[in-house]
Protein backbone atom coordinates (compact mmCIF):
# COMPACT_ATOMS: atom_id res chain seq x y z
CA UNK A 1 0.00 0.00 0.00
CA UNK A 2 2.90 2.37 0.70
CA UNK A 3 4.28 1.79 -2.81
CA UNK A 4 0.80 2.46 -4.18
CA UNK A 5 0.51 5.83 -2.42
CA UNK A 6 4.13 6.99 -2.73
CA UNK A 7 4.54 6.59 -6.49
CA UNK A 8 2.99 8.46 -9.38
CA UNK A 9 -0.10 6.85 -10.91
CA UNK A 10 1.75 5.74 -14.04
CA UNK A 11 4.20 3.58 -12.04
CA UNK A 12 1.88 2.65 -9.17
CA UNK A 13 0.59 -0.38 -11.07
CA UNK A 14 3.47 -2.48 -9.67
CA UNK A 15 2.49 -1.54 -6.10
CA UNK A 16 -1.16 -2.29 -6.78
CA UNK A 17 -0.38 -5.68 -8.28
CA UNK A 18 1.71 -6.52 -5.21
CA UNK A 19 -1.08 -5.24 -2.94
CA UNK A 20 -3.44 -7.68 -4.64
CA UNK A 21 -0.89 -10.52 -4.97
CA UNK A 22 0.33 -11.04 -1.41
CA UNK A 23 -3.04 -11.31 0.37
CA UNK A 24 -4.27 -14.17 -1.85
CA UNK A 25 -2.75 -16.65 0.59
CA UNK A 26 -4.77 -15.39 3.58
CA UNK A 27 -8.25 -16.86 2.88
CA UNK A 28 -7.01 -20.30 1.85
CA UNK A 29 -4.61 -20.40 4.81
CA UNK A 30 -7.54 -19.53 7.06
CA UNK A 31 -9.52 -22.48 5.66
CA UNK A 32 -6.51 -24.75 6.12
CA UNK A 33 -6.08 -23.56 9.71
CA UNK A 34 -9.76 -24.25 10.40
CA UNK A 35 -9.39 -27.77 9.03
CA UNK A 36 -6.15 -28.53 10.87
CA UNK A 37 -6.87 -27.01 14.27
CA UNK A 38 -7.60 -28.71 16.60
CA UNK A 39 -8.12 -31.95 14.66
CA UNK A 40 -4.80 -32.01 12.77
CA UNK A 41 -6.16 -34.62 10.36
CA UNK A 42 -7.41 -33.80 6.88
CA UNK A 43 -7.57 -35.49 3.54
CA UNK A 44 -4.34 -34.94 1.57
CA UNK A 45 -6.12 -33.52 -1.49
CA UNK A 46 -7.55 -30.54 0.44
CA UNK A 47 -4.21 -28.70 0.92
CA UNK A 48 -3.35 -29.44 -2.70
CA UNK A 49 -6.65 -27.98 -3.88
CA UNK A 50 -6.19 -24.91 -1.67
CA UNK A 51 -2.66 -24.45 -3.02
CA UNK A 52 -3.91 -24.61 -6.63
CA UNK A 53 -6.64 -22.03 -5.90
CA UNK A 54 -4.10 -19.74 -4.24
CA UNK A 55 -1.65 -20.16 -7.09
CA UNK A 56 -4.28 -19.37 -9.74
CA UNK A 57 -5.50 -16.27 -7.89
CA UNK A 58 -1.91 -15.11 -7.31
CA UNK A 59 -0.88 -15.56 -10.93
CA UNK A 60 -4.01 -13.75 -12.10
CA UNK A 61 -3.06 -10.68 -10.07
CA UNK A 62 0.33 -10.48 -11.79
CA UNK A 63 -0.84 -11.03 -15.36
CA UNK A 64 -1.32 -7.97 -17.54
CA UNK A 65 -4.91 -6.69 -17.81
CA UNK A 66 -6.50 -9.58 -15.90
CA UNK A 67 -7.16 -8.24 -12.38
CA UNK A 68 -5.51 -4.80 -12.63
CA UNK A 69 -5.52 -2.87 -15.89
CA UNK A 70 -4.34 0.58 -14.83
CA UNK A 71 -4.02 3.09 -11.99
CA UNK A 72 -5.42 6.57 -12.52
CA UNK A 73 -4.68 9.69 -10.49
CA UNK A 74 -7.57 10.80 -8.32
CA UNK A 75 -7.47 14.44 -7.29
CA UNK A 76 -8.15 14.84 -3.57
CA UNK A 77 -8.22 11.16 -2.63
CA UNK A 78 -6.90 7.70 -3.40
CA UNK A 79 -5.74 6.72 -6.84
CA UNK A 80 -8.41 4.95 -8.87
CA UNK A 81 -7.75 1.37 -9.95
CA UNK A 82 -9.11 0.14 -13.26
CA UNK A 83 -10.00 -3.51 -12.74
CA UNK A 84 -10.02 -6.18 -15.43
CA UNK A 85 -12.28 -9.15 -16.05
CA UNK A 86 -10.44 -11.32 -13.51
CA UNK A 87 -11.38 -8.96 -10.70
CA UNK A 88 -15.10 -9.04 -11.43
CA UNK A 89 -15.42 -12.73 -12.32
CA UNK A 90 -12.86 -14.45 -10.08
CA UNK A 91 -11.13 -12.22 -7.54
CA UNK A 92 -14.25 -10.66 -6.06
CA UNK A 93 -15.64 -14.15 -5.30
CA UNK A 94 -12.35 -15.75 -4.21
CA UNK A 95 -11.98 -13.83 -0.95
CA UNK A 96 -15.56 -13.96 0.36
CA UNK A 97 -15.97 -17.61 -0.61
CA UNK A 98 -12.87 -18.86 1.18
CA UNK A 99 -13.40 -16.63 4.21
CA UNK A 100 -17.00 -17.83 4.57
CA UNK A 101 -15.84 -21.45 4.27
CA UNK A 102 -13.22 -20.75 6.95
CA UNK A 103 -15.80 -19.07 9.22
CA UNK A 104 -18.15 -22.03 8.91
CA UNK A 105 -15.40 -24.58 9.60
CA UNK A 106 -14.16 -22.72 12.67
CA UNK A 107 -17.71 -22.18 14.00
CA UNK A 108 -18.51 -25.87 13.57
CA UNK A 109 -15.27 -26.78 15.36
CA UNK A 110 -16.08 -24.25 18.06
CA UNK A 111 -19.48 -25.83 18.70
CA UNK A 112 -17.89 -29.29 19.04
CA UNK A 113 -15.13 -28.24 21.43
CA UNK A 114 -15.21 -27.18 25.07
CA UNK A 115 -13.00 -25.24 27.44
CA UNK A 116 -9.68 -23.87 26.24
CA UNK A 117 -9.93 -25.19 22.66
CA UNK A 118 -13.31 -23.52 22.26
CA UNK A 119 -11.93 -20.20 23.54
CA UNK A 120 -8.91 -20.46 21.22
CA UNK A 121 -11.15 -21.04 18.21
CA UNK A 122 -13.53 -18.28 19.27
CA UNK A 123 -10.72 -15.72 19.56
CA UNK A 124 -9.28 -16.63 16.16
CA UNK A 125 -12.77 -16.54 14.67
CA UNK A 126 -13.65 -13.12 16.12
CA UNK A 127 -10.31 -11.67 15.09
CA UNK A 128 -10.74 -12.92 11.54
CA UNK A 129 -14.38 -11.85 11.25
CA UNK A 130 -13.60 -8.28 12.26
CA UNK A 131 -10.30 -8.06 10.39
CA UNK A 132 -11.34 -9.77 7.18
CA UNK A 133 -14.90 -8.43 7.23
CA UNK A 134 -13.72 -4.85 7.22
CA UNK A 135 -11.05 -5.63 4.63
CA UNK A 136 -13.55 -7.35 2.34
CA UNK A 137 -15.76 -4.29 2.36
CA UNK A 138 -13.04 -1.65 1.97
CA UNK A 139 -10.66 -3.51 -0.35
CA UNK A 140 -12.96 -5.71 -2.45
CA UNK A 141 -16.58 -4.53 -2.43
CA UNK A 142 -16.18 -0.73 -2.46
CA UNK A 143 -13.51 -0.72 -5.21
CA UNK A 144 -15.87 -2.81 -7.35
CA UNK A 145 -18.20 0.21 -7.19
CA UNK A 146 -15.32 2.61 -7.95
CA UNK A 147 -15.04 3.83 -4.34
CA UNK A 148 -11.33 3.90 -3.49
CA UNK A 149 -11.19 6.41 -0.60
CA UNK A 150 -11.38 3.71 2.10
CA UNK A 151 -8.76 1.26 0.85
CA UNK A 152 -6.39 2.32 3.63
CA UNK A 153 -8.75 0.83 6.23
CA UNK A 154 -8.30 -2.76 5.00
CA UNK A 155 -4.64 -3.13 5.94
CA UNK A 156 -5.25 -1.33 9.24
CA UNK A 157 -8.10 -3.69 10.13
CA UNK A 158 -5.69 -6.61 10.34
CA UNK A 159 -5.02 -5.37 13.88
CA UNK A 160 -8.21 -7.22 14.92
CA UNK A 161 -6.83 -10.44 13.50
CA UNK A 162 -3.53 -9.94 15.33
CA UNK A 163 -5.32 -9.18 18.61
CA UNK A 164 -7.39 -12.38 18.32
CA UNK A 165 -4.33 -14.45 17.45
CA UNK A 166 -2.27 -12.81 20.20
CA UNK A 167 -4.88 -13.58 22.85
CA UNK A 168 -5.30 -17.14 21.60
CA UNK A 169 -1.53 -17.64 21.71
CA UNK A 170 -0.63 -15.81 24.91
CA UNK A 171 -3.62 -16.38 27.16
CA UNK A 172 -4.99 -19.67 25.84
CA UNK A 173 -1.75 -21.27 24.58
CA UNK A 174 -2.93 -22.07 21.04
CA UNK A 175 0.75 -22.58 20.15
CA UNK A 176 1.92 -24.26 23.30
CA UNK A 177 5.59 -24.83 22.56
CA UNK A 178 6.79 -25.28 26.14
CA UNK A 179 7.00 -29.06 25.83
CA UNK A 180 8.91 -28.74 22.58
CA UNK A 181 11.49 -26.42 24.10
CA UNK A 182 11.93 -28.61 27.19
CA UNK A 183 12.42 -31.65 24.99
CA UNK A 184 14.83 -29.96 22.55
CA UNK A 185 17.03 -28.03 25.00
Amino acid sequence: MIVFRATPADSAIVGVKLKYFFPVIIPTSFVLFGLLFPNRKINIWIPKLLFICTLIAGIMTLLKDVVIIDVLPNIGGEKAIVHGWGYYYVYIFYYPTFFIIGYIIILLNCMKKHGVERMQLLLVFLGMVFGSGISLITDIVLPAFKIFDYMWIGPVSTIFWFIGAYLAISKYKILNLEGYYKFRF
